[in-house]
């Protein structure tokens, strides 16, 4: 663990703020200890959550550019291309829908950005009646219709030439091209919201430092435990306890990036533990498990863990749909991975550091 300059300042903060407080007995530690997570949150905001935010506003505007030359040119280059730019968008979201704390909760804006599984119905109904012609549109209808997973059910299909011809032939050719574009436009739109949430959203995240439910770090906490479970639950467990094993219960079996987009949301969690953005080596749940609660031994054990887990998901040398096929017994390493992060998390951290754990998988530990 190497020490950067950020982290020698931000330790020197700390010390000082506790040689400041040693006249008021156990009020200094309290003290000492909300420096660390004001110099958490902080850092955490300002290398990679609002750095995340503008990303992805960058690549939602590029996916509307790309879904309208697609749509105005159907071939497979201009297909491939409204692909990437969608995987690229998307694969930044799976990041970013960890952090559904505070007003971004509040506003449901996760859900109306990405839900799944889509409803393939829905969306031909909406099209055949040609409801959806603009972003105004898509805000007036269901959460199951639209965002990424409609985005992608409109893209992906083992045969690439049936979805070019829906772009082009056909009684709701001109209607389909309407939809997919009303989606990418206000995928855009709700991008700038979350960006503009999290922007007001700054002064309260770094400085509401108190211990309980409502403190942010409690906050951050929970989000990552609740990431893990999703990780454990829906994107895996759910097809491992199908018979026979059905691939469709993947979250993107279509686009068969599942494997990325659980990386995606693994990375999330890592990197708010480490505290380790951009190539910046900074302060992070590590430090103050480390530091702050002088649990070395389980910082060790958490590290251990998310290395095993990594280690898993790197030797899958095939998509998770494939996997799930071939050799089905990858996907219950994986899941025993998330499981011992998630147990490293929700017991032994949240009780050394007076977490309360709010979420609830409902399936016990």
């Amino acid at each position: 663990m190497k020490f950067s300059i950020l982290r020698i300042l931000a330790l020197f903060a700390i010390s000082l703020t506790l040689i400041i407080s040693c006249d008021s007995d156990d009020s200094s530690s309290d003290t000492g200890t909300a420096a660390a997570r004001e110099t958490q949150m902080t850092h955490l905001y300002d290398n990679y959550i609002i750095l995340l935010q503008q990303q992805h506003v960058n690549q939602a505007n590029d996916l509307i550019n790309t879904s309208n030359a697609f749509t105005l040119n159907p071939t497979s280059v201009t297909l491939l291309e409204a692909r990437d730019s969608w995987k690229a968008a998307f694969l930044t979201w799976k990041n970013i829908e960890t952090f559904n704390i505070g007003p971004i909760q509040n506003a449901f804006l996760i859900p109306r950005v990405h839900t799944w599984p889509v409803s393939s119905t829905g969306i031909e109904s909406r099209i055949i009646d040609a409801t959806v012609q603009n972003s105004d549109d898509v805000d007036t209808i269901g959460a199951t219709i639209k965002g990424y997973a409609a985005i992608e059910y409109m893209l992906f299909n083992e045969n690439d030439q049936i979805v070019i011809d829906q772009f082009t032939t056909g009684a709701t050719t001109a209607d389909r091209k309407a939809y997919l574009n009303a989606l990418s436009q206000n995928l855009a739109s709700r991008a700038r919201e979350s960006q503009d949430l999290w922007i007001d959203f700054e002064s309260d995240f770094k400085t509401n430092l108190e211990s309980g439910v409502n403190g942010n770090f409690n906050r951050i906490i929970n989000a990552m435990v609740a990431g893990l479970e999703s990780i454990k639950g829906r994107k895996i467990e759910e097809v491992l306890n199908s018979s026979p094993t059905d691939i469709t219960l993947f979250e993107n079996y279509r686009s068969q990036i599942s494997k990325e987009a659980i990386k995606a949301n693994l990375d999330a969690v890592y990197f708010t533990y480490t505290g380790d953005f951009n190539d910046i080596e900074g302060f992070g749940v590590e430090e103050y498990t480390s530091e702050v609660l002088n649990r070395e031994d389980l910082n060790v054990e958490l590290q251990s863990a998310f290395t095993a887990a990594y280690s898993t998901l790197n030797n899958m040398n095939d998509s998770l749909e494939n996997i799930a096929i071939t050799d089905i017994n990858q996907l219950e390493v994986l899941k025993e991975d998330v499981q011992n992060i998630i147990r490293l998390l929700k017991v032994d951290f949240s009780s050394a550091a007076s977490i309360v754990i709010t979420f609830n998988d409902n399936d016990g530990d």
